[in-house]
């Protein structure tokens, strides 16, 4: 059997990744509406943050502490207005560094960060279908 990210990370990690709070308030806010934006605004989000990702990744790299904190920054915000608790923490982390000037240079963060990403698109994606 092939393994994919649903099945890499239990429902548990994936619950604990996303905080359904923040999503509570969007369907409160939008109401009959909330659906169709969570589809479009997580397609959206699902598009831009890989890009991000390497971005951070080429940045460490190349030890450019402006672009790590700037793309950092980046991911952190869109992440946390969907919920992505433990991910924002992380990118949080890293933006410090960059306004530090500290480059990390443990490749355990980005892989922490890859990581969490992983359990929160799981996360989102079975919040939309049971959005649906």
């Amino acid at each position: 059997m092939q393994a994919t990210t649903k099945n890499l990370y239990s429902a548990t990690e994936a619950g604990e990744a996303i905080n359904t709070q923040v999503l509570q308030n969007w369907k409160y806010a939008l109401g009959e509406n909330a659906s169709k934006f969570l589809r479009k605004v997580s397609g959206i989000y699902f598009q831009e943050a890989p890009q991000l990702l390497r971005a951070i990744a080429v940045a460490v790299a190349k030890g450019d502490a402006v672009a790590l904190k700037e793309k950092a920054q980046k991911l952190k915000s869109s992440s946390a207005a969907l919920g992505a608790r433990t991910l924002s923490q992380v990118c949080q982390q890293l933006e410090s560094m960059g306004c530090l000037g500290v480059i990390p240079d443990a490749p355990e963060i980005l892989w922490l960060l890859s990581a969490e990403y992983e359990k929160f698109k799981v996360a989102l994606e079975i919040e939309c279908q049971q959005w649906q």
